[in-house]
């Protein structure tokens, strides 16, 4: 089980309203997608089920700008976020119809085509609080979050253990791969710590029938451990290093997201200002798309 992370899951993500099921995990999906597919994608068909939520939310609710938003590789606050659906070079088709085997309510069945036509297609779903999974890539069963950075690796069976060698040669697996096969094809799907090397992609170039995708969390990625479990825990070190709850939250989430303090606070007055600047505007004379501030 993850640990909760302040940034991560107390204050994140950073998105626009009014929905973090709706808008933030479909962004979060696209840009997920985009990844996937290595560029940014000229056409893109986005498939509902007629009885899930994103059926009837996905205009109200600003997920059909969020997904755009994420396949230009754009950051939600971007003011373009109301005018991307009319974006040159990106056809968009939103359809609603009967998803087969679609279990969650926010499930999207997503096709993307690139101008040097490349293709792909998931399956994905937006779980609550911006988080998702992306459950089918060009199908394959897979499970990806965007809480690390993933590499899913499609080879000849016959080359599995050699592929697995060079995936783990640098240390960087976070858990041990994941395997499927399919006759004598395999995927091997590697959560890591760091993005592949150079040095990995040149030797898996060197093998024949080898092509690889790469994802990069959506997330601050947790790449330590945390300093305490629980509120008790969380007291009683406080009190013995003398810090304020505050301060050790700060050094809590440092250490958890592997960064140093200066680099956690600037990214909290980076939110602050984002929230303070928010709140003006619905102060003034904007008005979102549902009618309310």
């Amino acid at each position: 089980m993850r640990a909760a992370s302040i940034l991560n899951h107390v204050l994140g993500p950073v998105m626009r309203g009014p929905s973090s099921s709706h808008t933030a995990g479909a962004y979060h999906i696209a840009a997920m997608a985009r990844d996937l597919l290595g560029q940014t994608p000229c056409k893109a068909r986005f498939s509902f089920d007629r009885e899930g939520s994103y059926a009837h939310t996905f205009v109200q609710q600003g997920a059909d700008r969020a997904f755009v938003m994420g396949l230009l590789g754009r950051p939600l606050t971007d003011e373009r976020f109301f005018t991307c659906l009319q974006e040159p070079g990106l056809e968009t088709c939103f359809e609603v119809g009967r998803l087969v085997a679609a279990d969650h309510p926010n499930t999207v069945d997503l096709e993307l085509f690139s101008g040097n036509g490349k293709q792909l297609e998931l399956r994905a779903r937006s779980i609550g609080g911006g988080e998702v999974e992306i459950l089918q890539v060009d199908g394959w069963t897979v499970r990806l979050r965007g809480t690390a950075h993933e590499a899913l690796v499609e080879i000849d069976a016959r080359t599995l253990a050699q592929v697995q060698a060079i995936l783990e040669a640098d240390g960087a697996n976070l858990t041990q791969p994941v395997i499927e096969r399919n006759g004598e094809r395999a995927l091997v799907l590697a959560h890591r710590n760091a993005p592949l090397s150079d040095a990995i992609r040149l030797r898996l170039a060197a093998l024949s029938s080898c092509t690889w995708r790469e994802v990069r969390p959506v997330y601050h990625l947790q790449a330590g451990l945390p300093l305490f479990s629980s509120a008790q825990e969380m007291v009683v070190m406080a009190e013995a290093r003398q810090l304020s709850l505050g301060r050790l939250a700060l050094a809590y989430e440092a250490q958890l997201l592997a960064l140093t303090e200066p680099q956690i606070v600037a990214e909290m007055v980076r939110r602050y200002r984002i929230m303070q600047e928010a709140t003006l505007r619905g102060l003034g004379e904007f008005r979102s798309v549902l009618g309310v501030a």
